[in-house]
């Protein structure tokens, strides 16, 4: 199940909070047969013509930013003081609602970029994320995830620059949205060959601590496109999809987001297979045995 309730949703007027769209998805996630844990990422930005995604009454207040689409949605500039402190008043008051709740998996640190996911890369007319803002300008908001969720395991994605390092280094996991991309968009580049390498290894650079950070924290991969589309769109083989789950299992990947959708039957035993060695599990570590063997 998958949701989105923007800013300009859960703040309508300032200081007025209406936490229960949120609610209602733990309610759902409660009901579930079986029942789900809920993760949250919060967004402040969209597409360029979906409209402005922060509240109107924020922008009124004068905060930089740009307008774009004709006026349409506006761009806030994440360096701009009064958005930093009505972003950090945002993020405390859903703290102090969710964290530590029991049902709430992660929250996935967002706020920066469109559907805060640390790019902006579907607006052309915006220079992009890493190259307008210094990462100490990023890591702020890195920061605020954290303090207004101390006790929530949090996670981020792998576009964040050396943001993700600074993240991974203060706890966080990480996780990556295009998993199994070996030719979904171009037969010349793909998230697997091309970009998850790169930046996993950019991260391990910045913060050296970087590759064992799965033995603390969460990584979680999202598939790109749904696996009946890995079958009758993307014509992936056999051989293609076990080396997804095979790089997943090297990833020592915690959660795998299949987006409730059938599983192919071509594919379903390097699913079932790779199912059984993710995440954690219980095994016999000692055993001992009072009664007497004869």
């Amino acid at each position: 199940e998958y949701d989105r309730f923007y800013w300009s949703d859960l703040e309508p007027e300032e200081g007025v909070y209406d936490f229960a769209p949120i609610d209602r998805a733990f309610s759902v996630a409660a009901r579930h047969q079986p029942a789900m844990n809920v993760g949250l990422r919060f967004m402040a930005l969209d597409e360029p013509q979906s409209g402005s995604k922060i509240p109107a009454w924020l922008i009124k207040k004068g905060i930089q930013g740009q307008w774009v689409e004709n006026g349409k949605t506006f761009v806030p500039d994440l360096s701009d003081p009064t958005f930093i402190a009505y972003a950090q008043k945002l993020l405390n008051a859903l703290g102090a609602r969710y964290d530590g709740n029991p049902n709430l998996a992660f929250v996935d640190i967002g706020m920066v970029g469109s559907w805060g996911e640390w790019h902006n890369s579907n607006f052309p007319d915006v220079a992009p994320l890493l190259e307008k803002y210094a990462p100490e300008q990023l890591n702020r908001y890195v920061d605020m995830h954290f303090s207004s969720f101390p006790k929530t395991p949090k996670i981020m994605l792998i576009s964040g620059g050396n943001s993700l390092a600074w993240a991974s280094q203060k706890g966080a996991g990480w996780r990556a949205d295009c998993w199994g991309d070996w030719h979904n968009f171009s037969a010349e580049w793909s998230h697997m060959r091309d970009d998850y390498p790169q930046r996993l290894a950019a991260a391990q650079t910045a913060w050296s601590g970087f590759n064992d950070s799965w033995q603390h924290a969460p990584v979680s991969l999202e598939i790109c496109g749904y696996m009946a589309e890995w079958e009758s769109v993307q014509h992936y083989t056999r051989e293609e999809v076990q080396a997804s789950f095979d790089w997943a299992l090297a990833q020592h990947a915690s959660t795998l987001n299949l987006k409730s959708r059938p599983v192919p039957a071509a594919y379903r035993d390097i699913v079932d297979s790779a199912l059984l060695r993710i995440g954690y599990r219980y095994r016999v570590g000692q055993l001992e045995w009072d009664t007497p063997v004869r």
